[in-house]
């Protein structure tokens, strides 16, 4: 693993100093149990410097305490930069520490409720969390490709029944909107967003504004 190589070479040119456990939320008794087994600690517990200086090995440490990046970015900060190395800005080591330490708090909980917990076993968490990630990001792929083909469809329908609305000024499609930034689709009174959410329209180019039982009567009256 080449992140694990990354770990092994950085913890060789560097003194990492662990002490006091308690400042990096390492339990006693998890630290025993790896010193036990003869595993180096770098490769178990998360070192706030050595996160400052390789950032991308957040991804290593995380995946050995089974969290995604969103609950991460939820308990402490985001890593989504950190591991996709994308950052540009130093991270500050108060930040790095603040990370480690709930890093080394869950594995510590790992490390004591598990029978017989080995490096292995660590490595098979990562593969795990890896393996989530991706099955997440192309399900989201997914959702969009999807999502924009409902509106393409949505769309189609409206303008092959002349119900969409122009600019009567410019005739080109109406500025999208500030709050939502998106363009909307006007509906003889009814502006619905991209988002399928319906707002109501005041008077203007679109017409008079029309109450939410009124704006439902027209839709209805619309045939397929």
């Amino acid at each position: 693993m080449t992140l694990r190589r990354s770990i092994e070479e950085f913890a060789d040119g560097h003194r990492l100093d662990f002490t006091p456990l308690s400042d990096l939320m390492i339990s006693v008794k998890a630290w025993d149990y790896v010193n036990t087994i003869e595993a180096a600690p770098a490769l178990v517990f998360a070192h706030p410097e050595l996160l400052r200086q390789l950032p991308e090995t957040s991804q290593y440490y995380r995946g050995l305490a089974l969290l995604s990046q969103k609950q991460v970015g939820q308990m402490a900060v985001s890593v989504n930069s950190w591991e996709n190395q994308t950052r540009k800005r130093p991270i500050k080591i108060k930040t790095c520490q603040r990370v480690a330490r709930l890093y080394n708090t869950v594995i510590s909980s790992i490390v004591e409720n598990s029978s017989g917990w080995t490096l292995e076993n660590g490595y098979r968490n990562i593969i795990a969390t890896m393996g989530i990630s991706l099955d997440g990001m192309y399900r989201n792929r997914i959702g969009r490709m999807a999502e924009e083909l409902i509106k393409a469809r949505i769309a189609n329908w409206l303008d092959r029944r002349g119900l969409l609305n122009q600019s009567p000024d410019t005739g080109e499609a109406l500025d999208p909107d500030p709050r939502a930034g998106a363009p909307k689709i006007f509906i003889r009174g009814l502006a619905m967003h991209r988002t399928c959410s319906a707002l109501l329209c005041g008077e203007g180019a679109a017409g008079p504004a029309m109450n939410s039982r009124q704006a439902s009567r027209s839709v209805q009256k619309a045939r397929l």
